[in-house]
């Protein structure tokens, strides 16, 4: 899974790939830890923030896991609950700074966009993965 290409065509694992994306998914699911544990986020936002943050919390775990265990199930599992966080955090928190500060409103929602676009597109390399390892198995079955 945390493999890179060289110039000569073969595919080799990164340590430094794995350890930064097994990282990332470990303070994705701090934050919505964070977010849990704070008193003012359905008071500023409201209940479909808690379930966003549950969201951060049970992709990140799944999502860390299947990196550091090197295992595409944990992203297959994890991105698409952290990618729909990302992007409906993106939108409660424009509409709720929107009126306030129009740009920093427009930026905040751009870069979390972003991050839940990029957490989808990697989602369907890891996709990519299962689809190889169903039809390995199958063809290993004689199916």
């Amino acid at each position: 899974m945390h493999k890179v290409t060289r110039p000569d065509g073969t595919r080799v694992k990164d340590r430094w790939l794995k350890v930064m994306r097994t990282l990332a998914y470990l303070l994705m699911g701090m934050a919505g830890v964070f977010c849990l544990l704070s008193p003012f986020l359905t008071v500023v936002y409201n209940t479909l923030a808690e379930v966003m943050a549950w969201f951060l919390v049970v992709g990140g775990l799944c999502a860390f896991l299947g990196s550091l265990t090197e295992r595409w199930w944990g992203e297959y599992v994890g991105l698409p609950l952290l990618s729909s966080a990302f992007m409906v955090f993106a939108v409660l928190s424009m509409a709720g700074s929107y009126a306030e500060a129009h740009y920093l409103a427009l930026a905040n929602f751009a870069l979390l966009s972003a991050v839940a676009l990029g957490l989808m597109s990697r989602w369907r390399e890891a996709r990519a993965i299962y689809r190889l390892a169903l039809h390995l198995s199958k063809r290993r079955a004689g199916l």
